[in-house]
């Protein structure tokens, strides 16, 4: 039984922290100078089982101008906290932290903290090696009472951490992407790799609370054990303007979905034309 559920808890972890992440599947906008010191992104995480919808976590960004092993770097910085009426039943405060390169987003260290219930660990990533081609990583895993992972991981493919995958997503210039494009990746997460190809779908208007967006829409295959299906498995609408700011991001689970949804933008490069006045 206490097995069973250790393993339960485990695969929550890994769907709401693999959530977590693509809650900010583009934090910022071209390779070049698209993103700004300081931007702040604030969502409602809703829980959705048949017709019930509730509000059980926030999650908060905040994207940093420094530097990383003496280059230039931009620091993304993603919490997600449930709500007090969610903490009865699972607890969550998860702190998710990239560094990529300033000149071409290439991913360079990652960082996972996850306190959850009776469920918690660290999780550090360094990037060895990254090309088109492939990808390796050097991944430190700390766990209370657990022997430490400490190894090497290899992609045939470009790989990512969550974040750092993010921000390279949201730098596309979607305005002259033919619907139907597909990028093939590869994330990172934990002990395993998960296998993505985001596909461009084209234009939409969405409402988002009080709000009406003109929007970008990606949607993502993938291969992992927590959703319900590998086919669209996680929905993102980005806001149609230079910002490429994601308003609402659906994901499909094994038992319902999350979707989260923008609430606040502050400190973004550009005038925010994709939210309609």
């Amino acid at each position: 039984m206490q097995k069973r559920k250790q393993r339960l808890l485990e695969h929550r972890c890994r769907r709401d922290c693999l959530f977590s992440g693509l809650l900010l599947l583009l934090i910022g906008q071209s390779i070049y100078a698209q993103f700004q010191d300081g931007e702040e992104l604030a969502y409602d995480v809703k829980y959705k089982y048949g017709i019930v919808v509730m509000t059980g976590a926030r999650a908060t960004y905040r994207l940093t101008a420094t530097t990383y092993a003496k280059q230039p770097a931009w620091k993304a910085l993603v919490k997600l906290n449930t709500t007090s009426f969610f903490d009865k039943m699972y607890l969550m405060r998860d702190t998710l932290t990239t560094y990529a390169s300033v000149s071409d987003l290439k991913p360079l260290y990652a960082e996972r903290i996850v306190h959850e219930s009776n469920y918690h660990f660290t999780e550090k990533v360094t990037t060895q090696k990254f090309s088109p081609e492939q990808t390796q990583v050097y991944l430190k895993r700390y766990r209370p009472n657990r022997t430490m992972v400490d190894t090497f991981m290899t992609a045939e493919a470009a790989g990512y951490d969550m974040l750092s995958m993010l921000l390279a997503a949201r730098a596309w210039d979607y305005d002259e992407m033919a619907v139907g494009t597909a990028t093939k990746i590869a994330i990172f997460f934990g002990a395993d790799q998960t296998h993505i190809t985001i596909r461009y779908t084209g234009k939409q208007t969405i409402e988002v609370g009080k709000h009406r967006y003109n929007t970008f829409k990606l949607n993502l295959d993938l291969v992992d054990k927590a959703f319900t299906a590998t086919k669209d498995a996680v929905e993102i609408w980005l806001s149609n303007d230079q910002n490429r700011a994601p308003v609402r991001i659906r994901a499909k689970l094994k038992i319902g979905a999350m979707e989260g949804e923008l609430t606040s933008a502050k400190n973004l490069k550009h005038p925010f034309e994709g939210q309609i006045k």
